[in-house]
């Protein structure tokens, strides 16, 4: 079993759809997916983002209102998301206390409530192709557990999972826990 990750400024979780993707849709209806899913995720309005080094505990209580924790990618390494304007007033803040931060060159708010929108139209469009069984396993960027192996689940969980919190570091420690997993950083 092998995990290759890519590092680079955390933008996207397009990583599992890729996986996902080859697993269990034709080409066609990837693309399809794709597709709609960044046309509804920027339907939602202008959205920013910042990756910051700081623990999620110590975050959490300086995100303003409009700004929510997005991904927690490791011990001391997150990604905020929300309103514009929320963004720029906690990057005033963290700035201000000397707290190491960079902007992500996104302009959406992903894995926020500002996705909310998104996610039943998005559902609708997942439930239009044609799923098979995965072909291998996949891991959940929002549990870090396994995912199930039946296609129905599969489609709920990926319509839900633009809003949903992304929890990188739980899907690290639960590969870090296999025993022929290799993980490369690049």
């Amino acid at each position: 079993f092998f995990f290759l990750m890519i590092r680079r400024p955390p933008r996207s979780t397009l990583f599992p759809y890729t996986r996902l993707f080859r697993s269990q849709l034709s080409l066609e209806d990837a693309l399809s997916a794709v597709f709609h899913r960044g046309r509804l995720m920027t339907a939602t309005g202008r959205g920013a983002a910042l990756s910051i080094k700081l623990p999620e505990r110590e975050l959490a209580p300086l995100l303003p209102d409009g700004a929510s924790l997005a991904c927690v990618n490791g011990a001391s390494l997150c990604l905020v998301s929300g309103r514009p304007e929320a963004i720029d007033d906690l990057a005033r803040a963290l700035g201000k206390a000397g707290i190491s931060y960079r902007p992500v060159p996104i302009d959406v708010a992903v894995h926020s409530p500002i996705m909310d929108p998104a996610v039943a139209p998005f559902a609708e469009v997942l439930s239009r192709l044609a799923w098979s069984s995965p072909k291998e396993p996949m891991l959940s960027s929002v549990t870090g557990g396994w995912l199930p192996s039946d296609a129905e689940a599969n489609r709920r969980y990926f319509s839900e999972q633009l809003r949903t919190q992304v929890r990188f570091d739980r899907l690290l420690s639960t590969l870090a826990q296999e025993p022929t997993c290799l993980v490369i950083e690049v």
